[in-house]
């Protein structure tokens, strides 16, 4: 064993599941809440937060190991307006059968609620809300029906239940 190798932790392969990678530094806990992982998840979920990274501006990354778990297109559409340019690999007999980045979607439907009182989202109408991608950075999107922006730090408490 090289001294390299003897300084590293391993962390077990999973066999069918999913990795994200290259999750900001200390976002990992609020991707678990995002995808209501939690203690009684009944799979591996293994969880490494600030490890050295090359590819993220910090130095720093998260990474999340989830066994059995396939992630919806709702769920990846959330984690692209929480962490865009995360990685997502789909893990198939320890295999890595596909590699994506996460991106913001440029149309979000029936994730995020309006804020606004008098939207028509917001009343017993039978319509799902839908936003659209108006700027990445600072993030803003703005209601199809009403047109109110969104910013960051409301989508934040949205996603992460604050």
């Amino acid at each position: 064993m090289t001294d390299k190798q003897s300084k590293q932790l391993i962390v077990a392969k999973i066999k069918d599941g999913v990795v994200i990678d290259r999750i900001p530094p200390g976002r990992s806990l609020k991707v678990l809440t995002v995808l209501g992982i939690d203690e009684t998840y009944p799979a591996q979920v293994s969880l490494a937060i600030k490890v050295p990274s090359q590819k993220r501006p910090e130095g720093l990354k998260d990474v999340l190991k989830i066994a059995n778990k396939e992630l919806t297109q709702e769920e990846l559409d959330k984690l692209g307006l929480i962490i865009p340019g995360a990685a997502y690999n789909i893990i198939q007999d320890y295999k890595v059968v596909k590699k994506e980045e996460l991106r913001l979607p440029s149309r979000v439907q029936g994730i995020l609620k309006c804020q606004n009182p008098n939207c028509a989202t917001n009343f017993r109408e039978p319509i799902s809300t839908e936003f659209s991608l108006i700027s990445e950075s600072p993030l803003v999107l703005r209601c199809e029906y009403c047109e109110r922006f969104l910013g960051e730090d409301y989508v934040s408490q949205l996603l992460y239940g604050r």
